[in-house]
């Protein structure tokens, strides 16, 4: 009985992580931009994303 919950979870997870990779996305900074440490410009910026610099971000 472990064996196939085992096996039963491990296909789960092989069919969910290819939908989580998809997630990201793939985009370029036409501007330089500030990354923050937060999700308003209330929170300091931690570094500044350069211009047609290539980046993947994720959803969250």
């Amino acid at each position: 009985m472990k064996k196939i919950l085992l096996s039963a979870a491990a296909l789960s997870a092989m069919v969910a992580l290819p939908s989580i990779a998809d997630a990201a996305v793939r985009g370029y900074a036409t501007a330089n931009v500030n990354m923050r440490s937060g999700p308003s410009t209330g929170y300091p910026a931690v570094t500044v994303i350069p211009v047609v610099h290539r980046s993947r971000s994720t959803a969250a």
